[in-house]
Order: C-alpha cells, then structure tokens, then sequence
C-alpha cells in the first residue's frame, strides 16, 4: 500500500515531456502494486496473520524516504521507488506484480 502511494505521489507530480508516458506509466505500476497488495493480505489472513493498512500504521512503519516536495521532470525521482520492488531482470509489470523481492512468487496456490 506504502509502494501504491508514493506512485501516486509521483504520478499527480510529474511535469515536461515525459509527463504522459511517465503518468501513464505510474497508473500501471500502481494499479499492479495495488492488486499485489490485495493478494498478499488476503493470504496473509488466510494464514492467520491480520494485516493492518491504516495511514498511520503505514506511516509509521514504512521503510521509504519521503519524497521530495513538488514537481518532478524526469525519471530520477521514480528510480528508487521502482528498483525496491521489482526484481532484478523483471521486465513484465504482470511478472513483477507476481515476484517479491527475493524471488518468491507470492501469488502461487497455497
């Protein structure tokens, strides 16, 4: 959920021209976060784990850096966020939506 957000961040914020591709790009991104999310909470109920998505609770346990403030004009801001969670030679959002990053694919069956 922290990962959905800072895209959005990045997202509403992006300006010149790569503003479109970029943009478009950011809503793939968090669309796929949003659904890898949903999937690892729901297992992790299943398994009898309580996952707690509040603002404050992702507020205060996030591992990120808050971003700057602002617009932003090329891909160097959206660089860190994106190489922490897709996997080294992931080239497919579906793939990378499905790896976490230590390889595991945490959308097989249980």
């Amino acid at each position: 959920m922290d990962l959905s957000l800072i895209g959005k961040q990045l997202h509403w914020n992006i300006v010149g021209p790569l503003f479109r591709p970029l943009h478009l790009y950011l809503d793939e991104l968090v669309d796929e976060w949003r659904l890898l999310a949903d999937a690892v909470a729901e297992r992790a109920t299943a398994l009898g784990s309580f996952p707690d998505g509040q603002c404050g609770t992702i507020a205060q346990k996030t591992e990120f850096k808050p971003l700057p403030e602002g617009a932003s004009s090329g891909r160097q801001r959206m660089r860190p966020p994106v190489r922490l969670v897709v996997p080294a030679g992931v080239r497919d959002l579906g793939q990378a939506a499905s790896v976490s990053a230590h390889g595991v694919d945490v959308l097989a069956p249980v």
